[in-house]
C-alpha cells in the first residue's frame, strides 16, 4: 500500500504533462490530410480538413519571402464560393499583419480578372469572394501589401456546372514521403504563426568540411597589463578616495593609488626602521612623563628650575628621534602615483592598503576584454588540408551547434613550426568582443574551413532534430502538412549541414521551431477539428 502511495504523485505528474502536450492538439488539431509538394514550390492537399466552412480543396505556394495557403470549395461558375487565403511573412514566420492585397485571376489564354481585398478578417487571413466568370484552368496571383512580394497559385479548376465539376488531381498519395508509422503531421496556420514555425528549401551545393580543433580565449598582451611599482614603498590610497575595487572600470591615465617611498632602501632596512620607531615612541613617552613630573615638582617647590629645563631638552630630543624614525618608515619623502595604463576593468589586486611592495612587483591588473585572441592547436597531419589563410568559426564550450560566427575575425598567426611536445601548430584569430560573449581562459571548439569540399544537399543546422540517437528533419509538404524524414548527415558546421540521404534539393525543411512540429505529430493522431475560426 505504501509503494502505491509513493508512486501516485509521479503518476499525477505524468498525466499532467501528457494533458498539457495533448490538449492543444485535441482543441485545435486537424485530421490527417493527403498532401504534396508540386514542382516550383507549390503543394496540393485534398479533402484533408473537416473545417466548419466545408472547405474541401487546399493549395499552397511559396516565394522566398511569402507563403500563400488557400482553402476553398469546388469552384463553379455562377455559384458563390469563398477562398480563404492565409498569408505568411516567411522571414519572421508571422502572419501578414494587415493592408491591401492585390489579386489577379489569369487563365491559359492570357485573360485576367483583377480583385482587391482591402483588409484581412484577422491578421494573415484574407477572404476572396467568388470564382472567375468563366470555366477552365486558372492561376491566382497574390500580391502582399506593399506590392513587393507576389506568389502565384497554379492550376485552380473552375467548373461550368455541378455536372461538369472539375477537381484538381493530386500527383502524390496520402502521406507521401512520411514515416510509415506516423504518416503526415498537421498544424493549422494559426498554430504555426503562434509558434513561429518556418521552413526553407534545401539547396544543392558544395560543402566545405571543417577541421575541428580545441582552442582557448586569451587576452592579447597589450590588453592585459599588470601594473607594478617602479620603487619600493608602502601602498596607500589617493587623497580623494579609496584604492580601486575588483571589477571597477577604469580609463587610461586615471590615478589609482600611490606608493609612499620610505627613506630606507629595502625591506630589511624597513624592518629595522620599524623597530627603531617603536623604541623611539617608548623613549618619547618616558620623556613626556618626565616633563610632567618635573613641572609638578617645580610647582610644589620640590625641584629646581634646572630639572624642568633638562626634562624639556630630553623631550625635544625624543620627539626629534621619533619623527626621524617615522619618516624612515612612512616616508614623508617622495610618493609615486600609479595610474591605469589602458581602458579596462580591474581584474586583480595584488597589494593591500598599507602593505609594503618591492620595486617591480605587481600592485593590480587591468584587462580590456573588448578584443580577444582565440588560439587553436592544429595537428601536424591535418595542416595539409588547410588553405593558406583558413577562415574559422567557433563553438562555445566546444559545441559548434551553439556557436558564434567569427568569419570576420582576423587571422593573426599560423605558426610556421610544430610544437615538439604536442605535435601541433598554433593558430591565432583576433575577435571583436565588445558584447563580452567571450572571456579569456574560456575553452572553445574551433572549426577551420579546410580544402576538402563535397557536393550534396545542404540544409541549415537548425533543421536537425535528434530523436533517440537518429537525425530527423521535418519537411513541409503543404501549407498545413509536414512529414518526418530520417536523414544521413555527412558533415556539419554551425551554419549548414551536408545531407547525403533522406532529402532532395527543394524540399522545404523546418528551421523555425522544429520541436513544435515534432510535438504536433502527437496531435495529428487526434480526431479532426479544423481551424479555430
Amino acid at each position: 500500500m505504501s509503494s502505491i502511495a509513493l508512486a501516485f504523485p509521479r503518476v499525477c505528474r505524468l498525466v499532467l504533462i501528457l494533458s498539457l502536450v495533448l490538449l492543444p492538439a485535441i482543441l485545435t488539431g486537424c485530421g490527417t490530410p493527403s498532401s504534396s509538394a508540386a514542382a516550383g514550390g507549390a503543394g496540393d492537399d485534398h479533402a484533408g480538413h473537416d473545417h466548419a466552412d466545408e472547405t474541401s480543396l487546399v493549395r499552397t505556394a511559396w516565394s522566398p519571402d511569402l507563403e500563400v495557403h488557400a482553402e476553398y470549395p469546388p469552384l463553379i461558375v455562377g455559384h458563390p464560393a469563398t477562398l480563404t487565403l492565409y498569408l505568411t511573412d516567411l522571414p519572421s514566420g508571422a502572419p501578414v499583419a494587415g493592408g491591401q492585397v492585390q489579386l489577379k485571376w489569369l487563365d491559359q489564354e492570357g485573360q485576367s480578372y483583377a480583385r482587391v481585398v482591402r483588409e484581412p478578417r484577422e491578421p494573415g487571413v484574407y477572404l476572396l469572394e467568388g470564382p472567375p466568370p468563366r470555366a477552365g484552368q486558372w492561376s491566382l496571383r497574390v500580391t502582399a501589401p506593399g506590392g513587393e512580394h507576389s506568389v502565384t497559385l497554379e492550376n485552380l479548376q473552375v467548373a461550368a456546372s455541378h455536372e461538369h465539376d472539375l477537381h484538381e488531381k493530386d500527383g502524390h498519395t496520402e502521406g507521401d514521403g512520411a514515416d510509415p508509422e506516423f504518416g503526415s503531421i498537421t498544424m493549422t496556420k494559426e498554430q504555426q504563426w503562434r509558434l513561429r514555425v518556418g521552413a526553407v528549401p534545401a539547396e544543392q551545393g558544395r560543402f566545405t568540411q571543417p577541421l575541428r580543433v580545441a582552442a582557448k580565449v586569451e587576452a592579447p598582451p597589450a590588453r592585459r597589463v599588470v601594473v607594478t611599482t617602479p620603487v619600493a614603498g608602502r601602498v596607500t590610497s589617493l587623497a580623494d578616495g579609496s584604492l580601486p575595487q575588483l571589477g571597477q572600470r577604469v580609463q587610461a591615465g586615471q590615478p589609482l593609488a600611490r606608493v609612499s617611498v620610505p627613506l630606507t632602501g629595502n625591506a630589511s632596512e624597513l624592518l629595522s626602521a620599524e623597530s627603531d620607531l617603536i623604541k623611539a615612541r617608548e623613549v618619547l613617552q618616558l620623556a613626556e612623563s618626565e616633563m610632567d613630573r618635573a613641572t609638578a615638582l617645580l610647582a610644589a617647590g620640590a625641584a629646581p628650575q634646572r630639572r624642568v629645563e633638562e626634562a624639556r631638552a630630553g623631550l625635544a630630543a625624543a620627539r626629534a628621534r621619533h619623527q626621524a624614525a617615522g619618516r624612515l618608515v612612512d616616508g614623508s619623502g617622495p610618493a609615486r602615483v600609479i595610474s591605469a595604463p589602458i581602458d579596462g576593468v580591474v581584474v586583480a589586486l595584488e597589494a593591500a592598503p598599507g602593505s609594503f611592495v618591492e620595486a617591480g612587483l605587481p600592485v593590480l591588473t587591468v584587462l580590456d576584454p573588448s578584443l580577444v585572441w582565440v588560439r587553436g592547436h592544429i595537428p601536424e597531419n591535418a595542416l595539409a588540408r588547410l588553405p593558406e589563410r583558413p577562415r574559422a568559426r567557433l563553438g562555445i564550450h566546444g559545441d559548434l551547434a551553439s556557436s558564434c560566427d567569427i568569419e570576420g575575425a582576423r587571422l593573426v598567426y599560423l605558426a610556421p613550426e610544430i610544437d615538439p611536445a604536442s605535435r601541433t601548430a598554433a593558430v591565432v584569430y583576433e575577435v571583436d568582443n565588445h558584447d563580452g560573449h567571450l572571456r579569456p581562459g574560456q575553452s572553445l571548439g574551433l572549426a577551420l574551413d579546410s580544402s576538402v569540399t563535397r557536393e550534396g544537399v545542404l540544409v541549415p543546422a537548425a533543421a536537425l532534430v535528434d530523436e533517440h540517437g537518429r537525425t530527423v528533419v521535418y519537411v513541409q509538404t503543404g501549407g498545413e502538412t509536414f512529414v518526418k524524414r530520417y536523414v544521413q548527415v555527412d558533415g556539419r558546421d554551425n551554419v549548414r549541414c551536408l545531407v547525403t540521404d533522406g532529402l532532395s534539393a527543394g524540399d522545404r525543411v523546418v528551421t523555425g521551431s522544429p520541436w513544435a512540429v515534432k510535438l504536433a505529430a502527437v496531435g495529428s493522431q487526434m480526431p479532426a477539428h479544423g481551424h479555430a475560426h
